[in-house]
């Protein structure tokens, strides 16, 4: 069970004036900052996955936040 955070724009600034599709990685680094966040409000550490993302064509940009158990 986790918390699904979702965009309906681009998340990043930087990548928002190239054109779609862009590479994985882009989608992947956006996972970064999720986490500290998340953590803080948990007060334990989560894990973080991409379920869908805008920039490889979804309508959305899905994260999957899930806190570890304690």
């Amino acid at each position: 069970t986790g918390i699904l955070v979702t965009y309906s724009h681009y998340p990043r600034p930087m990548v928002n004036g190239f054109a779609s599709p862009v590479h994985i990685a882009w989608c992947y680094c956006t996972l970064d900052y999720h986490p500290d966040f998340f953590e803080y409000v948990f007060n334990t550490k989560v894990e973080v996955s991409l379920k869908k993302a805008i920039k490889l064509g979804d309508k959305t940009c899905q994260i999957l936040v899930t806190p570890q158990k304690l």
